[in-house]
């Protein structure tokens, strides 16, 4: 369940002062004689004791791995920090699947090779970009983290000239291992729209206020491990099936703890109470979306916590400022943590992507028409989007281009190799044929010499 904070907190669009917002930076918030034996036999016994023991070990190295995933994800974002980017992607598998959910520019990028050009990319434009954890999940196959993502855009970009503008927004990251230990796959639920409103690349709605930047925690970050609570993921999913707008008040009784806490860490808003979060769902969110429903796809569970990947879809029937209603069908999805206590959700955060929002209700133009807010050219979004089509295309071609000269290297260079191999064939034939003539020229001198000395005796 995404609040559709997605939709509004997200984009600032009508929130102003629905809610008690924090005005700190936000911080988003494991004896008898035995028989006689052939010697040989023991000896051969004990071979085998020492290869249980050994695989023993190999055991324990391995659920020791297991164990330490989560440190190790944090180690990998220290590497990224200090651009150590072979270093923080080393587990990465060459055909690893990056999902950018959310994002209408590029959502997805396949292979290892594009993922580290686009990461290469960015540090010339945010050469300070730092990923700070703030909590690490590790829910075996998956560890997931949530982080804040800073940065100063002093470099070009994607075709920009440098804003020299700083960002910092919450995000979460989920990496999937293989059988291998390897990762797989990263979901990526990053808010691009919070990060190009804090630099100025697009306008924020006048309603939204200032642009606060999420600060990056001082502190080290919180490991969460435990077993998984089934109970707890039949809460959830019950949660999400049973919020629609006929049975808000029913779902929010049987399913919300009475000091249920909303945390939106992009929007600095944390709403606390159970009834004080429902009149603002029912006001807001299905004010604008009657038919909103919640669809859990996907989730983890790790001690307290259920980690769940979701879609949430609804029409909109208006309700946002400068946003003209038109039965615009809107889908758009989330990484959503809930935290339970004695068998109800006690709090709750999620992470989203605004684009994907915005695109579908028409406020950058194309798919969802020509209706954008009227603090916002519809077309910026575009343009952007656009810029970062033909940056990626462009370090791509780089790539590419790097490639081939570095194989036209090789092969020059293999060429090079074959032809000092033949030069000093050659030469060494003609070395020896040149020293088995020295060696007849000697045999005939002192032939010679030996003649000679017969004719004087």
């Amino acid at each position: 369940m995404k609040y559709i904070a997605i939709t509004i907190t997200a984009l600032g669009l009508v929130l102003g002062a629905c809610g008690k917002k924090d005005t700190k930076p936000a911080q988003p918030n494991p004896p008898t004689e035995p028989a006689k034996v052939d010697e040989a036999k023991v000896d051969e016994a004990k071979v085998d004791e020492a290869k249980v023991d050994e695989a023993k070990v190999d055991e324990a190295k391995v659920d020791e791995a297991k164990v330490d995933r989560a440190a190790e994800t944090v180690a990998g974002f220290a590497k990224f920090n200090a651009h150590d980017l072979d270093g923080a992607f080393a587990n990465v598998t060459d055909d690893v699947v990056v999902n950018e959910v959310g994002d209408p520019m590029t959502p997805v990028v396949t292979g290892k090779a594009a993922f580290l050009a686009e990461h290469r990319a960015m540090l010339v434009g945010f050469p300070d970009t730092k990923v700070s954890p703030v909590r690490v999940y590790d829910a075996g196959e998956w560890v997931i983290s949530e982080v804040v993502i800073t940065g100063t855009n002093t470099g070009a970009f994607q075709g920009m000239e440098a804003t020299n503008k700083p960002f910092g927004v919450a995000a979460a990251m989920a990496y999937h291992f293989n059988a291998d230990g390897k990762v797989d796959r990263i979901d990526n639920f990053v808010d691009s729209a919070t990060i190009m409103m804090q630099m100025g690349a697009i306008p924020a709605p006048p309603e939204m206020g200032e642009m606060k930047l999420v600060a990056a925690p001082e502190a080290a970050p919180e490991i969460i491990k435990g077993e998984p609570n089934e109970a707890n993921v039949e809460t959830v999913k019950g949660w999400y099936a049973a919020f629609t707008n006929d049975n808000l008040q029913a779902a929010v009784d049987k399913y919300w703890a009475d000091d249920f806490t909303f945390h939106g860490p992009n929007e600095g808003m944390e709403l606390k109470g159970k009834q004080e979060n429902h009149d603002y769902l029912k006001k807001m969110m299905f004010g604008m979306f009657p038919d909103w429903t919640g669809t859990v796809e996907n989730t983890v569970s790790v001690g307290d916590y259920v980690i769940a990947w979701t879609t949430s879809a609804g029409t909109y029937k208006g309700g946002m400022p400068g946003v003209e209603a038109a039965d615009q069908k809107i889908s758009s999805h989330s990484l959503d943590f809930s935290k339970l206590a004695d068998g109800k959700v006690a709090e709750f955060t999620y992470y989203g992507n605004g684009l994907e929002f915005m695109s579908q209700l028409g406020m950058m133009g194309g798919a969802g028409g020509d209706k954008g807010a009227d603090a916002a050219d519809p077309g910026t979004i575009d343009d952007a989007a656009g810029a970062v089509k033909e940056a990626a295309d462009e370090v791509n071609k780089a790539v590419d281009g790097a490639n081939d000269a570095m194989k036209a290297a090789g092969d020059a260079m293999k060429g090079a190799d074959e032809a000092v191999k033949a030069a000093t064939g050659e030469a060494k034939e003609a070395m020896g044929e040149a020293a088995d003539d020295m060696k007849k020229a000697a045999d005939d001198m002192k032939k010679a010499a030996d003649e000679m000395k017969l004719d004087n005796e």
